[in-house]
């Protein structure tokens, strides 16, 4: 498992009225001349654990999460959410997404969220994300671990 991938299975969720959770993906989604860039991280077999919706998460995943959270940040666009540029200090980036969606029921669900990531070079991160979906607080630590190539 790895983080970026709950954003996909949420997106699929958001029709209903459950969890709105779309801030663990970073990205610039309008510009700005003193943006920092997020760092690249290696593509490979990670390993991946935190709380992410009070859920335990445990598990390994090949990913390239560099190209996951491009990919992440194009689905958040097309959702209606917007994404402040990205702030860094040393090896630390911020962003905030505030995303507004209606249901296919027509009701309203809204996420406020800040994330922090922190990275150890291009093999180790920690994502901290907090803020509010539809006004209930939202308190998510996920770390992650390269461990090695794919397997093939």
């Amino acid at each position: 498992m790895r983080p970026l991938f709950l954003l996909r299975r949420r997106l699929g969720r958001v029709a209903t009225p459950a969890a709105f959770f779309l801030a663990l993906i970073p990205g610039a989604l309008y510009a700005a001349p003193v943006a920092a860039e997020l760092p690249v991280l290696q593509a490979g077999m990670w390993e991946l654990r935190g709380v992410v919706d009070g859920r335990k998460v445990d598990g390994r995943k090949c990913a390239n999460p560099s190209r996951d959270i491009e990919e992440e940040t194009a689905v958040l666009e097309r959702a209606g959410c917007r994404v402040s540029p990205i702030a860094r200090s040393g090896n630390r980036y911020t962003y905030r997404a505030d995303c507004e969606m209606k249901t296919r029921s027509g009701r309203v669900l809204t996420s406020n969220r800040t994330s922090e990531l922190t990275v150890d070079g291009d093999k180790r991160f920690q994502l901290r994300v907090r803020g509010t979906t539809n006004g209930r607080p939202i308190a998510e630590t996920v770390t992650g671990r390269r461990i090695g190539d794919c397997d093939k």
